[in-house]
């Protein structure tokens, strides 16, 4: 059974605000990171033994527009790296990087609460490279481009601090390019994919992401 062995996952938002709101010309500065390290052990001779660890951060910076209205640029950074040994070893590494803008709407529902919905484009290049004990690999450049939404609902403790809770994206839309270079024995095998997703739904209930915000210099 696979372990998670640590999960941070935490936001962190600065920002002028003044009534629990984000007020026209503030700044706000902050993002999310997610770690995570997970390991299979083998229960026989036939069953692999696999590992893997992960690291997702996306900083960000904005400025409020309007009050309750910020928007900014968001940075990606992902690397992953895991194992399986079995009759044939094989390691896996992965490496991103990518930028975006993103908007994110406030709504008062009391002193307390306040509902948001965030939105961001993003687009990324990642390299994911599969090799195998006796020299095989598999290589994937991809450059991917999106868009998604979801909603939240952060709450207030006290003047300074905030918790939030993030929900599944309810919208998103890909495109991604696919660049493959595989061997295996002799041969060598190239390749150029395009694709096209798009997804809708309101099921994501159970998929969220807990964090909080420290709010600096009320007016």
């Amino acid at each position: 059974m696979k372990q998670i062995l640590l999960i941070i996952n935490s936001i962190i938002l600065i920002s002028e605000i003044s009534n629990a709101q984000i007020k026209k010309g503030a700044f706000l500065i902050g993002g999310s990171f997610t770690i995570s390290k997970e390991k299979t052990k083998a229960e026989d001779a036939l069953s692999p033994e696999a590992s893997q660890f992960s690291l997702n951060i996306r900083p960000l910076a904005g400025k409020a527009i309007r009050d309750n209205l910020v928007v900014g640029i968001v940075l990606g950074y992902l690397t992953q790296t895991g194992k399986i040994e079995n009759a044939i070893t094989s390691e896996k590494k992965q490496r991103g990087y990518g930028a975006g803008l993103f908007a994110r709407r406030y709504k008062r529902i009391s002193d307390k609460f306040s509902l948001f919905g965030h939105a961001v484009l993003f687009a990324e290049i990642s390299t994911n490279e599969t090799t195998y004990d006796q020299g095989d690999y598999i290589k994937i450049k991809t450059l991917t481009m999106s868009a998604s939404a979801y909603p939240g609902l952060s709450y207030s403790v006290n003047k300074k601090l905030q918790l939030e809770i993030a929900f599944g994206s309810l919208i998103d839309f890909y495109f991604y390019q696919d660049k493959e270079n595989t061997k295996n024995g002799a041969s060598s095998i190239k390749s150029v994919k395009n694709g096209i997703a798009f997804s809708s739904t309101l099921e994501n209930a159970t998929a969220f992401q807990f964090g909080f915000r420290l709010l600096l210099n009320k007016q």
